[in-house]
């Protein structure tokens, strides 16, 4: 028998709660297909890096390719070869704020960071329109009726 430690309950709880992308609206389960290109997946990113604190207010929910996005990595888009946006600490905090606002404690993060962190800075348009886009796929006939922007 398996003993789940406080870790990894903090990081199970986290993850059943948060079932999208915050970047990109992408769904866990609700759609799910395979096609070239898709990062079909839901990954925990820690917004401070320094000694990877499991606690919620150092968690964030992207799928595998917004992770990378915010882990600074380089992604062309396959049909533009365009580069994606990067999505910065200060689009992560704002993310936070918005989508985790009763975990969001800006006191403990910039502790964590030893110092205070970049001003809170919206994600570029790309990922707003991502998301309206992924929510639509994910839930025909139910937007207009619930606000999906970010």
């Amino acid at each position: 028998m398996d003993i789940e430690t406080d870790k990894q309950k903090i990081l199970r709880e986290f993850a059943e709660k948060y079932q999208h992308c915050w970047a990109c609206g992408w769904p866990s389960v609700q759609y799910r297909y395979v096609e070239k290109d898709i990062w079909n997946w839901l990954e925990i990113h820690h917004i401070v890096k320094l000694g990877r604190v499991h606690e919620t207010w150092n968690l964030s929910r992207f799928c595998e390719r917004c992770h990378r996005l915010a882990e600074l990595n380089t992604i062309r888009d396959s049909k533009t070869k365009r580069v994606l946006p990067y999505l910065r600490r200060e689009n992560v905090l704002w993310l936070k704020n918005r989508f985790d606002n009763e975990n969001y404690n800006r006191k403990e993060l910039d502790a964590k960071a030893l110092g205070k962190l970049e001003c809170v800075k919206r994600p570029a348009e790309f990922f707003g329109r991502q998301y309206e886009a992924n929510q639509r796929r994910a839930w025909p006939g139910v937007i207009g009726k619930r606000e999906v922007s970010i």
